[in-house]
């Protein structure tokens, strides 16, 4: 059993000190080869989500309730299961589902009231909505990778809506998020129908500003599990 996370003044230092050095170090590997997938950027991105779930899972007695904890724990869990599919197996689909997971998993955190029988609901009627666009591009689009994407995208704007009643620390986090996502699918598109900026494939900026926000977005959402040391 991990013990509790207690921070004192220099160890927060030392930690934040880390993290401020990995975040700039991938910035820095991206820039420099131009390129947000080089191996050291990925290691660097990699070895951040699997620091944060470890964070979660330290929280011990320091955590607002059990049963945030737990969610907090189940959701950065997830984070891990679906970075591992985006940044090393290089699998979209599956990495999306896990992250349908997550989303799910927060705005059960969050909400201080949840008709779980509406979620669902929701989410059998969003499936029908890829079925009714798929003709407009049936040459780019993977029926299923839309499908779950969609569902994706209608659970990050639940999930947003419910945070900015939680606290503002996961208020913060999750509308970095949001538009971590955001540039996810519009790097997607733009991978599809590139657009050019003096040269410069605006691809390349979208998919640079997605880490650009979900890292602090992920250490914010680790933290807010501390009740002690961060509320």
């Amino acid at each position: 059993m991990l013990k509790s996370f207690k921070i004192k003044n220099p160890q927060r230092a030392i930690f934040f000190a880390s993290m401020a050095a990995i975040y700039f170090l991938f910035i820095f590997f991206d820039l420099y080869y131009f390129n947000t997938g080089n191996s050291y950027s990925i290691t660097l991105k990699y070895s951040s989500i699997i620091v944060f779930f470890i964070l979660s899972l330290s929280i011990g007695e320091n955590g607002i309730s059990k049963k945030d904890t737990l969610l907090l724990q189940l959701a950065l869990f997830f984070t891990l299961c679906a970075d591992t599919c985006l940044l090393i197996l290089n699998n979209f689909f599956i990495g999306v589902s896990f992250f349908c997971i997550v989303q799910f998993l927060y705005i059960l955190r969050h909400s201080k009231s949840l008709n779980i029988s509406k979620v669902l609901i929701s989410l059998c009627l969003i499936i029908f909505l890829p079925i009714c666009t798929i003709k407009l591009f049936p040459l780019y689009i993977d029926i299923r990778l839309l499908t779950i994407s969609t569902i994706y995208l209608i659970l990050l704007v639940n999930s947003l809506l419910v945070a900015v009643n939680f606290n503002q620390i996961v208020a913060l986090a999750m509308t970095l998020f949001f538009f971590c996502d955001i540039n996810v699918g519009i790097s997607h598109i733009l991978s599809i129908y590139p657009v050019y900026l003096w040269n410069i494939p605006l691809s390349f900026l979208t998919s640079f500003l997605v880490w650009i926000f979900y890292f602090p977005s992920q250490l914010l959402l680790a933290l807010s599990g501390f009740k002690k040391y961060f509320h």
